[in-house]
């Protein structure tokens, strides 16, 4: 285990970026603003539309905006 986790740190460190998946609640914790409250992302747009195949081939710009907002929030 200690050597993934040296193997780990170097390729984070020689990477231009990382990003770390989480699960729930670590976005609210770090002032990003989560799906499903009051004020969420999914308030906005409805996921249904966005988070499909069929969004990706009929309504690119849609989904371009929202994911794109969702990067914008995590500053990348």
């Amino acid at each position: 285990m200690k050597n993934k986790i040296i193997e780990l740190s170097s390729l984070m460190e020689s990477a231009n970026g990382v990003m770390v998946l989480t699960g729930a609640g670590m976005d609210t914790e770090s002032n990003i603003p989560d799906f499903r409250s009051k004020n969420g992302l999914w308030e906005k747009i409805d996921p249904i539309t966005v988070a499909n195949i069929d969004s990706f081939y009929e309504n690119y710009s849609l989904l371009h905006k929202f994911f794109s907002k969702g990067l914008e929030l995590l500053g990348a």
